[in-house]
């Protein structure tokens, strides 16, 4: 059982990270700063320090769990449609969310992109995780004779990912994020990487 000290540092984390997401979504990176957070937590700034070295890790940690989670839901709530229809119901799904939360999100993968050490390897495991998720929609498709029995479908979701990639920095190029057109540029290409995998047998059915 937590100590009443421990619950206390717990809760005052939570109010700080909570802060930081509101003011991130409203004033954008650039236009938060620490002092805001802690305003809007209730704190004093050096609270905010000794929990949270500087304003791009507090950036880092409020999204991070956020990205993931839904990006994991996606993947979980693929319709029960063709592999082809499934990929674009993800990249649908992922570049809404990117659209719906706008300045904040865009620096956050301007960032993510390029940042090393603690993150840049919490990223680079969490990309490795989803590719394995996004491995196993192939894997049913070959399973069930859509797509070709020789396809290798970690190699196949590194594909997607790879253009999934593509839209997603040509989406922070502008602000704010556009997913109709960033799906215009992208949607073609993945029902293409789908429809290169299908099987003969796949291929005379439609």
């Amino acid at each position: 059982m937590r100590s009443k000290r421990e619950q206390g540092k717990i809760e005052t984390r939570r109010k700080i990270f909570e802060a930081a997401r509101a003011a991130f979504l409203e004033q954008g990176f650039e236009g938060t700063t620490m002092r805001d957070v802690a305003a809007r937590a209730g704190v004093g700034l050096g609270t905010v320090n000794l929990h949270f070295r500087d304003k791009s890790s507090l950036l880092h940690e409020v999204f991070y769990g956020e990205i993931e989670r839904k990006a994991f839901e996606a993947v979980a709530h693929v319709p029960d449609a063709p592999l082809e229809e499934q990929l674009v119901h993800l990249l649908n799904e992922e570049y809404r969310y990117y659209e719906e939360q706008r300045v904040a999100l865009t620096h956050w993968v301007k960032e993510s992109f390029f940042i090393a050490g603690h993150w840049g390897s919490r990223y680079e495991e969490q990309l490795w995780r989803y590719a394995g998720e996004v491995a196993k929609l192939f894997e049913s498709a070959r399973d069930r004779g859509e797509i070709k029995p020789e396809t290798d479908c970690g190699v196949a979701a590194m594909s997607y990912i790879s253009h999934y990639m593509i839209g997603l920095v040509m989406g922070v190029r502008k602000e704010p994020f556009n997913r109709e057109e960033v799906m215009k540029t992208v949607e073609p290409m993945v029902r293409m990487l789908a429809r290169g995998l299908r099987s003969k047998e796949a291929r005379h059915e439609s």
